[in-house]
């Protein structure tokens, strides 16, 4: 059995015979923690805790035990799967709760909309609705409906960056305020009209690294056989594919115009996971499986891939 290097245990824990967890406990990967200040790691047959502090001087420690990626539940969010080099910044944090796994699990990467009524995207596109009258429109950080029913059809880029920023940084950055620093950026150029309204992926990834410390690089005529083994690797993929690839058994005119967010695959079935910004109900938006073979008849061979 793996043992997990002692610091700072909690009161009345004896290390030398780490508890074993109950079921129920480790139904959902974490060991719940009595004390807000400590920080529970699970390993299935075993148990320790730690204040969030001490993080720094066992990363290393973990990283020579083999562990690659960890779980990390922090005050009630999703729970993300990271890398362990990048757990040290929840040392920072006063409270945090840490689930050790052998195993490779699905990223949990939380989903956000180009629109901020996710539920009314349907309605949106078909033009039922104008995005002016979005309930939510304020959400976006737009200074006026007309400013988000400007920009709301055009981000679907943008939207996969906020989820990517939430899943990678722990923050949730407005779609409008990601747009006004892209413009400054030349990722858009809105005093073209409409067609500056188109992301440019070079402009966006000198943007993503420098303002964000994220690295990608622009792919373009690579095939998807080629990029799974990235995917497997843990990096992203911003994929350009028709839009139809929301609908069950549609048949695309041509490929590309707009993006989704790859985050991983199902070595078990071959399927590429991905959320759609503009998928129009849960089961299009969010944690969408879909076999290769098919991604590939919406997919335009480029994108932008993100490095883990």
């Amino acid at each position: 059995m793996v043992s997990i290097p002692v610091c700072r245990p909690r009161t009345g824990i004896d290390m030398s015979r780490p508890p074993t967890p109950d079921a129920s406990s480790l139904s959902n990967g974490v060991v719940p923690s009595s004390s807000p200040k400590q920080l529970t790691v699970a390993n299935v047959s075993l148990v320790a805790e730690y204040e969030a502090r001490s993080l720094p001087r066992v990363v290393a420690q973990w990283l020579e035990m083999g562990v690659q990626h960890v779980t990390v539940r922090h005050r009630g969010i999703v729970a993300q799967q990271i890398r362990i080099e990048q757990l040290v910044r929840f040392s920072l944090q006063p409270v945090a709760r840490i689930a050790l796994s052998g195993r490779e699990a699905m990223k949990e990467v939380p989903y956000f909309s180009q629109w901020e009524s996710m539920h009314l995207v349907s309605r949106f596109v078909s033009r039922e609705l104008r995005a002016e009258d979005d309930p939510l429109w304020h959400r976006s950080g737009a200074s006026t409906p007309e400013e988000y029913a400007q920009w709301s059809p055009n981000i679907c880029g943008i939207a996969c960056l906020k989820m990517l920023l939430a899943y990678r940084l722990n923050t949730i950055v407005p779609l409008l305020e990601l747009v006004r620093e892209a413009v400054g950026f030349g990722v858009y150029r809105p005093e073209l009209g409409d067609t500056g309204k188109r992301l440019h992926y070079r402009p966006f990834v000198h943007w993503v690294r420098e303002r964000y410390g994220i690295d990608g690089d622009v792919v373009e005529g690579v095939d998807s056989a080629a990029l799974e083994p990235k995917l497997h690797d843990g990096h992203m993929l911003m994929a350009s594919v028709h839009p139809g690839i929301r609908h069950d058994g549609f048949e695309p005119p041509s490929r590309g115009g707009h993006l989704v967010l790859v985050f991983g695959t199902n070595r078990d079935t071959g399927d590429w996971l991905f959320h759609n910004p503009s998928g129009f109900d849960v089961r299009t938006q969010r944690n969408v499986a879909m076999p290769r073979a098919t991604f590939d008849r919406y997919f335009a061979n480029r994108g932008i891939l993100i490095a883990p």
